[in-house]
């Protein structure tokens, strides 16, 4: 079977999956009332279901069975790991989504949530998925990071998850970026021969493609924290599966370049939240939509807009990735402007804003 042909077989797999699911939780949701809380951060009104999470794990799941089946039976050759691998990313997955679900519902404390993050992400780091090696630009080395490797591993993978998280905080953005990354995922993974990676970012992408259906304003249900945290998982996970065992720090500069958006979004309202004295978990209004939003964009100019600089991320991440296949460190000058030219767009983004609330103010 053509290799082309399979991709695309488990992506549409996953979006018809989804979409018989999602309106099953919809139709429960409003039977049960498990509806989202409303307050002044919230964009929404009304009784919106937040469980579409649940509808995206569930099509990934039954479509990652059917690729691995497929595989197997069309003697198509996927990463070499061992079933305790394939353990231990399938409990990391099973967490995280427990984890979602459970704060969904009863709202578990941050320090709660990041503890159980923790252990979710060194089982998928002792499991063999992990961050080595610290690469050196330019002088193509690598040092070991010994057993600082897990505490690295962790780190990356708690991040993503919650820098997806705090990406959610409008209809169809989270959902809308985390397809567009995981799109690019495949694309990269394939044109590197890494079929096992391309297979679940193209398995990823037709489940968040099904439940977008749905969640594209106005939304008819939200991702909800089991869905966020989930998509983060994901995405910071896909990228450690790979043919060389342990990879290095090297590793994440494609995903840092595809997720340049929720990565920067989460480190502005880091600094933001330490310079004001307060917990790096205190919610505020601050993000990157809730300031389009300022301006007097709609909602669906404001995905249009973050889609578009999603896109280009996702693009600059694949020619990292050509320029890195044809000859090393390359690409790392792309990287390099990527983040110089998206960290001064948020800061003229953040500068502009302030001018228009003192102006406003006066």
């Amino acid at each position: 079977m053509n290799n082309i042909i399979l991709l695309l077989i488990i992506s549409v797999a996953a979006l018809i999956i989804n979409l018989i699911i999602t309106p099953f939780l919809i139709s429960l949701s409003h039977k049960k009332g498990w509806y989202d809380v409303t307050n002044d951060r919230k964009i929404h009104s009304g009784n919106i279901p937040r469980i579409g999470g649940v509808g995206i794990f569930i099509s990934f799941l039954l479509t990652v069975f059917l690729f691995v089946v497929i595989c197997k039976f069309a003697d198509i050759k996927l990463n070499s790991i061992s079933k305790y691998h394939y353990l231990a990313l399938s409990a990391g997955f099973l967490i995280i989504i427990i984890l979602g679900v459970a704060d969904d519902f009863f709202s578990i404390r941050a320090w709660h949530k990041l503890f159980i993050q923790l252990v979710a992400a060194l089982i998928v780091s002792f499991g063999g998925f992990n961050l080595e090696f610290f690469y050196v630009p330019f002088l193509e080395q690598d040092i070991p990071l010994g057993f600082f490797s897990h505490a690295i591993t962790a780190f990356w993978i708690i991040s993503l998850c919650n820098a997806i998280n705090l990406m959610d905080g409008m209809d169809g953005l989270a959902g809308g970026i985390a397809l567009i990354a995981s799109f690019f995922y495949g694309i990269i993974f394939f044109t590197t021969q890494n079929y096992t990676a391309a297979g679940l970012s193209f398995v990823l992408f037709g489940a968040i493609l099904g439940f977008l259906v749905f969640n594209f304003p106005p939304a008819k249900i939200f991702m909800g924290d089991s869905g966020s945290l989930f998509l983060g998982f994901c995405l910071a996970v896909i990228p450690l599966i790979n043919n060389k065992g342990g990879g290095s720090s090297q590793t994440i500069f494609m995903p840092l370049i595809v997720l340049v958006i929720p990565v920067m979004d989460m480190i502005a309202a880091i600094l933001r939240r330490r310079r004001r004295n307060l917990s790096i978990a205190s919610p505020d209004r601050e993000h990157i939509h809730h300031k389009l939003i300022d301006f007097g964009l709609s909602q669906k100019k404001i995905l249009f807009v973050i889609y578009l600089f999603s896109v280009f991320g996702g693009l600059t991440g694949l020619l990292y990735t050509v320029l890195e296949t044809r000859k090393l460190d390359s690409g790392f000058t792309v990287f390099i402007v990527t983040w110089i030219l998206y960290t001064a767009l948020f800061l003229i983004l953040h500068y502009k804003n302030q001018a228009r609330k003192n102006s406003v103010s006066k």
